[in-house]
C-alpha cells in the first residue's frame, strides 16, 4: 500500500537516524533491505521540485513530493534528502538505507565534496542537523 501527499509548503518539516547513504541509479534494482528511502529532487527553468519514496516493509510504504519553490537541481535534492531524513526522525524509522541519484549531494554527506555554494549551505546544515541529532539519541 502507498500512501501519498502533497505538501505545499515545508514549513512544516524541520529535525534524523543513523543511515546509510549509498549512490544507486534509478534504472537498476539493487538488492534492498527495509528500511530504505530514496530521495530525488527537480529543477526546471529554474523552478523546483522534490520527492522521497520510503518503504518499511514489503506492504507498507510512503511517497511524499513538494514543489519548493525556485533554485538548482542540487538545492532541490539537499531539500528532498531534509524532508526524508526528517520524516525518518518524525516517525522514529531507524537503521534506514537511504539511496539517491545526486552524486554531488551523496559524495558532500559521505565527506568527500566540499560544497562552498552559500544558497546550499543552510540546507545542508540542516541535513547535518538532522544526523547528529540522531546520533545523540
Amino acid at each position: 500500500m502507498v500512501y501519498e501527499r502533497t505538501i505545499s509548503n515545508l514549513s512544516m518539516f524541520a529535525s534524523l537516524d543513523t543511515c546509510t547513504i549509498k549512490t544507486q541509479h534509478k534504472w537498476t534494482m539493487p538488492l534492498l533491505e527495509y528500511p530504505m528511502g530514496f530521495f530525488d529532487g527537480v529543477a526546471q527553468r529554474n523552478t523546483c521540485g522534490c520527492e522521497f519514496w520510503i518503504a518499511i516493509s514489503n506492504e507498507l510504504e510512503y511517497r511524499i513530493h513538494w514543489n519548493a519553490g525556485s533554485g538548482t537541481n542540487t538545492k532541490a535534492e539537499a531539500m528532498a534528502l531534509w524532508g526524508l531524513l526528517w520524516f525518518t526522525n518524525f516517525f522514529n524509522i531507524h537503521d534506514i538505507h537511504i539511496y539517491g541519484d545526486s552524486k554531488i549531494i551523496i559524495d558532500q554527506e559521505n565527506g568527500c565534496a566540499n560544497i562552498n555554494n552559500p544558497p546550499l549551505l543552510g540546507w545542508l546544515g540542516r541535513i547535518d542537523l538532522l544526523r547528529n541529532l540522531q546520533l545523540c539519541t
